[in-house]
């Protein structure tokens, strides 16, 4: 037999809003409910045996351990129509003196929260005597007021006390505001009476009577622009779907709550489904941060449950997440760390997300971002103009595996020292811009945030030479005093014209030497000498000092004149001072070998591998 408690029946399920506890705040539950476009819902009630005062006169009393059913249409977030019934045990209505008790099997309630239709029977002596005045009962029943909000019929807040109180004629509780006026068939409120209950008070009995709520199914569409949260992790409003205006979908299964009682906390646990189109948010995994303006989830599967404080926790499992990034910030398996640009692609297949903050899937991404950094194993290196590829990079358990293009403008000063054979001169110095284009080929195998698992693959470095060019004319260029046999106190001057690559490992110098003596006393100059020596020397790589070298350096003199002692100067002068003159090194805390180097008339490349792994030196000193 099928009865219902249409009073107890809602109000029976009332959660307590309360700030301390965790599960009365608003939650996807309750987004979802709020923004649902239209759906239909089915709750089931278990409720324990006992009286609850409803408003003057009247008690409800649920017997036999009843189990109150709901059927409700929605839209716009409200109700359009519920059915409710109950099973197994009963409902009764009493009334005080000569009012009737009533047994209420089944009502429908509508968009207003006011019941259409109810199948009812009297109570013990009341049966026979409401069998002939029907409409007795139905005066009392149609006192009851449900909430039409689908939030609050979710949460198995059904019955609005207030409205009920005010229609059956009783004092209201507290104000009402000024909002909200009572219906128009409400009779005016008697005076209050000392000890009747309050609505709040009401509703904490009635949720003493509630075992468990359960809702087996739902099915809601959400409309366009409302707000969905998975807290902490992700945050978006529902995108634009102008044929239908329901671009999420959300379909409940297994869904069970149970009021706080007996010192328990609220439990609250929901599964389901859900599919569509996301507007601009927001999301939030492990170091990463991401804005988009759009983006998609397909084939999704959610799960919330409370933990042992009554705190809503949730998992997300996706087919497909799809977002267009319009900033934040990326943290890369690796160490890599880029500040996000808008145009960047972020999508993961078969994701796995969770309030822990913990994101697992096969990524696909193209991320830009204008400047960023690299740490690794202490070492941090700025980058800029950064970008990162990847297609099914696998991420599980905060590691990643798989493979990652890095791309970027990169820089490193590195010092240029010429030393050149003369007495009681120092060495020069000065810091070289390798200033271009860095392409690193990276295959994962395990690698997390910080220095754990293993990383191989290749990189390239395109150095534009010109201004190295520049910066090393600063250090060749010379001015001293030296004595030959033939002749004391020559001024000799070094001026470069040409120091750089010449294709392959062929590089190339060139410049202008002059011997001068003149006079101490008039500065007549007595003798000048004029060289245009040209070297070509041959790029030399250093595999285990990562650095490569001037090698073979050989000098054609081109002097003009025919002073032997100087033509015999200028060339073995030259040879020794740029042999073995190192041009570049791997700065320490970078995992990269040099293996080839390579030029043009214009630019500089260089290329080796990449490897490290847990505890293995980054780089070696050269002896």
């Amino acid at each position: 037999m099928r009865q219902l408690l249409p009073a107890l029946l809602v109000v029976a399920v009332a959660l307590p809003v309360s700030a301390a506890d965790p599960a009365s705040r608003p939650h996807l539950l309750d987004e979802v409910a709020n923004a649902a476009a239209a759906g239909t819902l089915e709750i089931e009630m278990d409720l324990k045996d006992g009286k609850v005062p409803l408003w003057m006169g009247y008690s409800v009393a649920t017997e036999g351990k009843l189990r109150a059913c709901l059927n409700a249409d929605a839209e716009e977030g409200h109700i359009r129509a519920l059915a409710i019934w109950g099973e197994n045990g009963r409902l009764v209505l009493r009334g005080k003196g000569i009012r009737p008790d009533i047994i209420v099997k089944s009502a429908t309630v509508m968009a207003n929260g006011t019941v259409h239709e109810a199948e009812y029977q009297g109570f013990g002596l009341w049966r026979p005597i409401l069998s002939l005045f029907r409409g007795m009962a139905m005066k009392q029943i149609r006192k009851i007021r449900f909430h039409t909000e689908l939030a609050e019929l979710m949460r198995g807040h059904l019955l609005d006390v207030e409205a009920s109180r005010g229609a059956s004629g009783a004092p209201p509780s507290a104000p009402e505001p000024a909002a909200q006026p009572a219906p128009a068939s409400s009779a005016p409120p008697a005076p209050a009476k000392a000890g009747e209950p309050t609505g709040e008070q009401i509703a904490k009995q009635f949720l003493d009577l509630i075992a468990e709520v359960r809702i087996p199914k739902a099915h809601l569409t959400v409309g366009e622009k409302a707000t969905i949260t998975f807290p902490p992790y992700l945050s978006f409003e529902t995108g634009e779907d102008p044929v239908h205006h329901s671009p999420v979908v959300f379909h409940l299964e297994d869904t069970v709550f149970r009021p706080p009682q007996e010192g328990r906390p609220v439990f609250l646990r929901a599964r389901g489904r859900i599919d569509g189109v996301l507007g601009p948010g927001s999301g939030r995994f492990g170091e990463s941060a991401l804005s988009f303006s759009k983006g998609r989830l397909t084939a999704g599967k959610f799960r919330v449950e409370t933990d042992a404080s009554g705190t809503p926790a949730t998992t997300l499992d996706l087919d497909l997440f799809a977002l267009s990034i319009t900033g934040g910030r990326y943290s890369a398996p690796g160490g890599v760390r880029i500040g996000l640009s808008p145009g960047s692609e972020f999508a993961v297949r078969k994701m796995t997300a969770s309030s822990a903050g913990d994101l697992a899937g096969l990524l696909d991404f193209d991320l830009r971002g204008d400047t960023g950094t690299w740490n690794r194993q202490g070492t941090k290196v700025s980058l800029s103009g950064v970008r990162l590829v990847t297609k099914g990079l696998k991420v599980e358990e905060k590691t990643a595996t798989g493979h990652l293009a890095v791309d970027f403008a990169y820089r490193i000063d590195y010092p240029l020292v010429v030393t050149y054979p003369v007495p009681d001169m120092e060495p020069k110095r000065v810091d070289l811009e390798f200033k271009g284009p860095m392409a690193l080929r990276l295959a994962l195998d395990g690698v997390g945030m910080s220095d754990d698992g293993r990383v191989d693959g290749t990189y390239s470095f395109r150095v534009p030479w010109e201004p190295i060019r520049r910066g090393s004319f600063e250090v060749l260029r010379a001015r001293w005093i030296q004595d030959f046999p033939a002749l004391r106190k020559v001024t000799i001057d070094l001026d470069p014209k040409a120091f750089g690559p010449c294709g392959g490992t062929c590089f190339r110098t060139a410049m202008t030497v002059t011997a001068e003596k003149a006079s101490e006393k008039t500065k007549k100059v007595w003798f000048r000498q004029v060289c245009e020596p040209v070297g070509s020397a041959n790029l030399v790589v250093d595999r285990e000092a990562r650095a490569f070298s001037l090698r073979d350096v050989k000098v054609e003199t081109r002097c003009k004149g025919a002073v032997g002692w100087v033509i015999n100067f200028v060339a073995p002068f030259l040879t020794k001072a740029y042999t073995d003159i190192s041009l570049f090194k791997m700065p320490d805390g970078l995992p990269f070998t040099i293996d080839a180097v390579d030029g043009t008339e214009t630019d500089l490349a260089i290329s080796g591998q990449v490897h490290w792994e847990p505890g293995m030196p980054i780089s070696k000193e050269s002896k």
